[in-house]
């Protein structure tokens, strides 16, 4: 028997600000990676791409979480989280809007569009270790446990 009162619900962890905004930003930052990725396959559907390059949108999105998962860990654990959180949004957000404006003058091609995708994943790569250590850190282990047992 553990001596640590675990809480009475998923939903009461949300009752702290701090973890319920880190919450919610993961909610919003990954639903819009999610929606950038589709974005992005509709586009290269826009230009009449071939179908494989098309499936490279999916390469660009998921490929750097499978090279960069080890480099990113050790990354996260031997580098200020906080520090690496903001390099890397900032990188993206700067991708982001140069991207736009590509997209806006109409000088963006497929290469265009699968570089800056690449780019988004490799971000998301690097973070998202610092990310999810981040909020194990914030509440006690037997606490978020229970998020994730349930």
């Amino acid at each position: 028997m553990s001596s640590v009162s675990s809480p009475a619900s998923v939903w009461s962890l949300f009752q702290d600000k701090p973890f319920r905004g880190m919450w919610s930003s993961s909610f919003g930052y990954f639903t819009s990676n999610a929606m950038v990725a589709m974005a992005a396959a509709w586009m290269m559907v826009e230009f009449n791409a071939s179908s494989f390059v098309i499936a490279l949108v999916q390469t660009a999105v998921f490929l750097p979480m499978f090279v960069l998962a080890l480099p990113a860990g050790v990354l996260a654990d031997t580098t200020d989280r906080r520090r690496l959180l903001l390099i890397t949004l900032f990188v993206q957000a700067l991708g982001v809007s140069v991207l736009s404006v590509i997209l806006m003058a109409n000088a963006a091609g497929t290469a265009a569009v699968l570089f800056f995708t690449l780019v988004f994943g490799c971000c998301t790569a690097v973070m998202s270790p610092a990310w999810n250590s981040m909020v194990g850190e914030m509440r006690p282990r037997e606490e978020v446990r229970i998020v994730i047992l349930w």
